[in-house]
This record gives structure tokens, C-alpha cells and sequence, in this order.
């Protein structure tokens, strides 16, 4: 983790801590132990979309998705990691490497979630 301090934050209203993807005996929820991996600032640039679908064991079950906007170095970053957004736990599922920077000579991420 490395903030980019050559950036304004005010830009990115959303601080978000991010978790290891290391499960204990596939349990998927966030531990009291469970150290932060690291912190980036972000914005959303998509709303939240809601998909219904049918899971393995034939329940109908509900899918949110959302993509995130930073311009921090998030090297250590991987997909499966957790981050803590709203208040909510979402799962990491793509890290793209975006021009969406004012900045040419910057690349920001584009991080998209799920619920």
C-alpha cells in the first residue's frame, strides 16, 4: 500500500481499508483478528448494479456490483482480497490499470466489487 502524495485526495471521498484473501477453514467473513492489508482513497465511477441469479444449491440470490476509482499505488492489491465500503464487505474481482488520471503520466486503477 502507498498513498499517492503527489495527488489531491479531495478527489477521492472514500477511504477504504483492504484484507488479505486468506480464509479460515472457508470461512469468507472478516475476523476481529484480521489485519488491514492496507488503505487507499477512492471514488466510485458506477452505480451500484443489482443482479439476481440462481446459485449452486438452486436459491435465488441477489449479486451487487460497483466499480472503484483510485489513482493510489495499490501493488499488494490482489483479486479475492476484501475491502470494507459503506460499511458493507465486498469481494475484489478485477484490478485494471485505467487512463482515467488527468494526469498522462499516471495511471489510476479501476477496481471492480462485488457483494
Amino acid at each position: 500500500m502507498s498513498l499517492n502524495l503527489k495527488i489531491s485526495h479531495a478527489r477521492f471521498p472514500y477511504k477504504i481499508k483492504y484484507y488479505s484473501h486468506e480464509y479460515i477453514e472457508n470461512d469468507t467473513a472478516l475476523l476481529p483478528l484480521d489485519k488491514v492489508k492496507g488503505v487507499f482513497f477512492a471514488r466510485k465511477i458506477s452505480n451500484v448494479v443489482k443482479t439476481s441469479y440462481v446459485n449452486q444449491a438452486g436459491m435465488k440470490s441477489i449479486k451487487e456490483t460497483l466499480t472503484l476509482y483510485t489513482e493510489d499505488l495499490i501493488n499488494n492489491l490482489v483479486n479475492d482480497d476484501f475491502i470494507i465500503f459503506q460499511n458493507k464487505k465486498w469481494l475484489i474481482t478485477k484490478i485494471e490499470q485505467t487512463d482515467l488520471s488527468d494526469l498522462k503520466q499516471w495511471r489510476g486503477y479501476e477496481i471492480q466489487i462485488r457483494s
